[in-house]
C-alpha cells in the first residue's frame, strides 16, 4: 500500500485555499463508491471534512453534498465518554467524480482530556472495504489548522 505522501498543508480555514503539495492520483474508481475513514485512539473529538471536486465540503454541519458525498459515522464527546479502544468518522462518496478531493481533520473538542494533540489515520477504501491508500498524522487542539490531504480521481 502506498502512503499518501506528505502532509499537504496546515489550512487556516475550511475554504478553498490552495494546497501546495503532491496530489495522490487514483485510477479505476471514477463513478464508483468510495469510503473515507478517520480513526484515532485518544479520547478526544476529531472531525472529518471532505471537500469534493465541486468545492462543497461535507462535515458535521453539512452532512450531504449536492454531488452525493455523505457523512456517516461520527464520534463526538458522547462516544468518547464510553471509553472505546478507538474512535472513528466516515464519509461516503456515492459515485466518485472526476477531479480533486480534499480530506481534512481537525481537533475540535478535548472532551475533558488533557491531551493537546491527537494521532490519527485516514483510510481510503472501496465499497468492499479494500484499502486503496492511507496516511497517518497528528493534529493539535484549538489551533483551527486542519491537517489535509488531496487525491484526484482520474
Amino acid at each position: 500500500m502506498k502512503q499518501w505522501g506528505k502532509i499537504l498543508a496546515l489550512l487556516g480555514a475550511m475554504t478553498a485555499y490552495p494546497v501546495q503539495a503532491d496530489v495522490i492520483e487514483i485510477s479505476g474508481h471514477l463513478g464508483k463508491p468510495l469510503i473515507i475513514e478517520l480513526v484515532w485512539e485518544n479520547p478526544v473529538d476529531l472531525d472529518l471534512f471532505l471537500t469534493d471536486p465541486t468545492g462543497e465540503t461535507v462535515y458535521f454541519a453539512n452532512r450531504i453534498s449536492k454531488s452525493g458525498v455523505r457523512m456517516g459515522l461520527e464520534s463526538g464527546c458522547s462516544e468518547v465518554s464510553k471509553n472505546h479502544a478507538s474512535y472513528g468518522e466516515i464519509a461516503k462518496i456515492e459515485k466518485a467524480l472526476l477531479g480533486r478531493y480534499r480530506v481534512s481533520v481537525d481537533f475540535i473538542k478535548d472532551c475533558g482530556n488533557t491531551s493537546l494533540d491527537a494521532e490519527f489515520e485516514v483510510i481510503l477504501k472501496n465499497k468492499e472495504g479494500d484499502v486503496i491508500d492511507s496516511a497517518r498524522s497528528s493534529v493539535q487542539y484549538r489551533l483551527l489548522n486542519p491537517v489535509g490531504w488531496e487525491f484526484r480521481i482520474k
